[in-house]
């Protein structure tokens, strides 16, 4: 289970965007083509080189002036655009591994649709800590970025990894991002992991297994136990003994 793997082991698992409930998460709408010929075919030689199989100068030369002669490879053709932009978030989502936390751990629908409907637990990290200091925050817009050509590579991290619908604006999201390695288990500091945080409608079991590996544990967490409160719609976090 998960929450032994963090607790005991100090392990977190960073997820593909294609497991994510955003269909939208880590996908970019590609800008219209505006630079010259040969422009455009020196930015494909270069993505080439890096991506494609091994040619030499003259051939990549030779294949990149095809493309713009062939209309079905040209990026200026909207179908062709179109499907290069369908197969860059086929990749994103799928090789790019990302943890994602929140600045905030008392949100009613964070808690419905990330802690088993507040039947979970929330863990609570050190914000200044090592591995937190990695994380970037996610920004919210009303239109989806585009990615131009020319923009840098910050530039496309911040479209095409860390940018949301507004709708998503109350989750105040951090990620922490893996390119190279990708998606899968990724080991922490024991002191990085400081709490955890039992949610609302968690059941006593939840509350025994929770406090049973927190004394399993190297390096001792507060525990806090989640309520709904009686007159407002809130949830309040009380500690608990551990």
């Amino acid at each position: 289970m998960y929450l032994e793997r963090t607790v005991l082991h100090n392990e977190i698992y960073f997820a593909p965007a294609s497991s994510f409930n955003d269909p939208f998460d880590c996908t970019v709408c590609f800008a219209d083509e505006t630079g010259t010929d040969e422009e455009l075919m020196e930015n494909y030689i270069y993505l080439a080189r890096k991506h494609g199989p091994a040619m030499t100068d003259a051939e990549l030369r030779a294949d990149a002036e095809q493309m713009i002669a062939d209309p079905t490879r040209n990026p200026r053709n909207q179908t062709v655009r179109n499907t290069i932009q369908d197969e860059h978030a086929r990749v994103v989502r799928a090789t790019t591994g990302i943890y994602c936390v929140s600045e905030i751990p008392d949100d009613i629908l964070m808690w419905s649709h990330y802690a088993d409907h507040h039947r979970g637990v929330c863990l609570e990290f050190d914000g200044q800590a090592k591995l937190m200091q990695h994380a970037m925050r996610v920004t919210y817009a009303n239109d989806r970025p585009q990615i131009a050509q020319y923009d840098s590579n910050v530039v496309k991290l911040e479209k095409g990894v860390l940018t949301k619908s507004m709708h998503w604006k109350y989750e105040r999201e951090w990620r922490l991002i893996r390119y190279t390695q990708g998606p899968g288990i990724a080991t922490f500091r024991p002191e990085n992991l400081t709490g955890i945080i039992v949610g609302s409608q968690a059941s006593m079991k939840v509350i025994q297994l929770v406090r049973k590996l927190n004394k399993a544990r190297g390096v001792p967490l507060k525990l806090h136990k989640a309520s709904t409160n009686r007159s407002t719609f809130t949830v309040d976090i009380q500690e608990i003994a551990s």
